[in-house]
């Protein structure tokens, strides 16, 4: 295990941004358990004393077995999740041991002290868990704003740079979006052989004269699902579902005809001869 020696728990000397709510039931979280920025595994992060946090808490053992304990538990890693230091203690009033010595201590990323004080398991474990998230969004709100005009500059470019680039993203992703959209949907439409039921048809004959047409996919893992310009339409939807064979789940899919597809389709199913003229387009 390596331990570095340092005599104070603020690291660099960088201590965190002012806290706009100091005081949350009674506590001065701020004073009792101070946030530092540290130097963990080669960065510059938010990090807080293991020993401060021990004492907050409360916890019914002593630092050492507890921290030691908690890390082996949780599978912390050193220089990564934390740092060994040596501190300088104050002397102890009317104690024998009138002179400074040294102590080790943990500096803990913000990370890892909110998994501890989550799992403490108590309302002392909650309140400090929120001061470090408010620690954690208020550090990120300053470390966005820009000191000069070049800072501010770059920012604005890099900023329009992503925005375009999201608006690429979801221009491609849409299609898929609205797809997943109505494959979610199952509560809309009507199946192919109910409409074919309705409109005098025998479903195999539909399905069939459909696949000629190009309307539903003929052959492979989407055999008599549409394709996908017609779900685009918003002609089509698909029902998804589960069935299990040979002890394996697998996933069904089932081609539903929406309001707008019912009529679309009788109107072509007309245009092609197959059903008679006297059929309106609100056929069910």
């Amino acid at each position: 295990m390596v331990s570095k020696k340092i005599t104070a728990l603020t690291g660099s000397g960088q201590t965190h941004p002012e806290i706009s709510q100091n005081d949350i039931s009674g506590n001065n979280f701020a004073v009792q358990i101070p946030v530092a920025m540290s130097n963990i595994g080669g960065k510059e992060i938010q990090s807080v004393s293991g020993r401060k946090l021990h004492t907050f808490l409360a916890i019914g053992r002593d630092f050492t077995n507890w921290i030691k304990g908690r890390i082996q538990q949780y599978g912390f890693v050193e220089g990564l999740d934390y740092v060994i230091v040596e501190n300088l203690t104050s002397p102890k009033r009317a104690s024998a041991k009138s002179r400074q010595q040294m102590e080790h201590d943990y500096l803990i990323t913000i990370d890892m002290a909110k998994e501890l004080a989550m799992v403490e398991r108590n309302e002392k474990g909650r309140e400090v868990r929120r001061y470090f998230i408010n620690c954690e969004r208020q550090s990120k709100t300053a470390a966005n704003i820009p000191d000069t005009l070049p800072e501010a500059l770059r920012l604005a470019a890099d900023l329009a740079e992503k925005a375009r680039e999201l608006e690429s993203r979801l221009v491609a992703v849409a299609p898929k979006v609205d797809f997943a959209d109505r494959v979610a949907d199952i509560s809309k439409g009507i199946s192919i052989p109910n409409y074919a039921k309705a409109v005098g048809l025998g479903p195999i004959k539909l399905f069939e004269w459909m696949r000629q047409k190009g309307i539903l996919i003929n052959g492979g893992q989407r055999h008599n699902l549409p394709m996908q310009r017609y779900i685009d339409s918003g002609y089509f939807a698909v029902r998804q579902g589960t069935y299990e064979t040979n002890g394996e789940i697998r996933a069904s899919f089932t081609t539903m005809l929406t309001g707008k597809g019912e009529q679309w389709l009788t109107q072509k199913l007309i245009a092609g001869g197959v059903l008679p003229e006297v059929l309106n387009a609100d056929t069910k």
